[in-house]
């Protein structure tokens, strides 16, 4: 047998790349600004304010009253998030964490001390999200969670775009959907007041999921460093391949020889 001879020709145009994207994870915590620590509050409702970490794309703020969250924020433009968070009477922590757009959690803040002089106790509606912020699939967003304690419920919500929508719904699981005229971040924020007059409020990040798209698909070029390695990976396996189909023939060649001797 002379040998095989197994040639293969691929241009880099001939195939396409998909390269999954990992959306990265902030490397450090966001900063409070507002309040300072060991500040003195009279009233039950405060805003927390400060600067998001420097990451691509933005992150999610979430705002925690005592570990708790209690409220999260899409970073604007400047990269500063607030939060209006409700504190009961007494000694508290605040601390500040964030959250990649896939829902990935960074790292949390170090605690602010605060103390509420407060005499007036937050309302006990239960406002309890699925998830901490809600992002769009297309421009429309969907916000799933419990309100409300028991009967019947009053449930207003600023979509953050200018949009408002007011419901009555019987507490318990509830779904809200809207329609954003563009794709981008915005701060919600929902209200429910339930008939023995307690209420409460909770400001969510809805849509975070801006223009970042993953995965993405690139068009292979030998400048780049990752067609270089799609084409070794098909060099390798051609080179495989090859061995496999030249073993098989010398496997078949000698058979058919010592089928040939005589016996």
């Amino acid at each position: 047998m002379a040998g095989l001879h197994f040639t293969a020709k691929a241009a880099a145009a001939d195939f396409g790349v998909s390269a999954w994207v990992n959306i990265p994870v902030a490397s450090t915590a966001p900063t409070i600004a507002s309040p300072a620590a060991n500040t003195v509050v009279a009233s039950s409702s405060m805003l927390v304010t400060g600067t998001c970490p420097l990451v691509s794309p933005q992150v999610v703020v979430s705002v925690n009253v005592d570990g708790a969250a209690d409220g999260t924020s899409a970073c604007d433009t400047n990269n500063d998030f607030s939060v209006p968070v409700t504190v009961a009477g007494g000694s508290h922590q605040i601390t500040a964490g964030s959250y990649a757009v896939d829902g990935a959690k960074g790292p949390v803040s170090p605690p602010v001390a605060i103390i509420s002089q407060t005499t007036t106790q937050p309302g006990d509606v239960v406002i309890a999200p699925t998830q901490p912020f809600f992002f769009a699939d297309g421009r429309q967003a969907v916000w799933t969670g419990t309100v409300g304690t028991n009967g019947v419920q009053s449930v207003h919500l600023d979509w953050g775009d200018g949009s408002q929508n007011n419901y009555t719904v019987q507490a318990g699981t509830q779904r809200f959907s809207h329609t954003y005229k563009t794709v981008g971040s915005h701060n919600a924020l929902i209200a429910v007041a339930g008939a023995s007059g307690a209420s409460g409020t909770l400001q969510f990040a809805s849509a975070a999921l801006t223009n970042y798209v993953a995965p993405q698909r690139f068009t292979p070029s030998l400048n780049d460093s990752r067609t270089v390695v799609g084409l070794y990976g098909l060099y390798m396996t051609v080179i495989c391949a090859a061995a496999v189909v030249w073993l098989e023939a010398k496997h078949t060649t000698r058979r058919a020889v010592a089928d040939a001797q005589p016996r």
